[in-house]
């Protein structure tokens, strides 16, 4: 939380400190000062950083949240292939994972393949059937192929 406040207030060098007392105090397969030090490089437009400190992050245990935190880093690298690739594999991986599908279709809804897009949305919505914005972009996606099903 420290560093949060640090980073926050703009006082980068005293963030990277507690973020180095956390990496040296967490125990083994934790993750948490590597992720501090991905935010921190994403917070200073860093995506490159932060990037591979999440990738970091990831190979030791993998999250949805760290799964956002990558694809918002390629995202903001301008990488659509790799954005791409990374959530097919995550997908294969962590089939039943509601973000993934989500963030999958809203990536290939970006890259207008419709298609994919629609069938990754319905995947998403069946597995958390209160996802608004699952539902919402189903409605847009719908709405030229499907109308009766884009108002339901």
């Amino acid at each position: 939380m420290a560093a949060g406040v640090e980073s926050q207030a703009g006082a980068y060098a005293s963030a990277i400190t507690y973020i180095d007392r956390v990496k040296a105090a967490q125990p083994e397969g934790s993750t948490l000062g590597i992720e501090l030090e991905g935010d921190l490089a994403a917070q200073q437009s860093d995506f490159e950083a932060s990037l591979l400190a999440f990738q970091q992050a990831w190979d030791i245990a993998a999250s949805p949240g760290l799964g956002v935190k990558i694809h918002r880093s390629l995202t903001a690298l301008e990488r659509p292939d790799e954005t791409r690739q990374f959530l097919e594999s995550w997908v294969a991986d962590s089939p039943n994972e509601p973000a993934v599908n989500l963030l999958l279709g809203m990536t290939l809804q970006e890259n207008s393949d419709d298609d994919a897009a629609i069938a990754a949305y319905e995947v998403a919505y069946s597995q958390e059937p209160d996802n608004i914005v699952a539902l919402n972009n189903l409605a847009w996606l719908y709405q030229d192929s499907d109308p009766e099903r884009a108002l339901e």
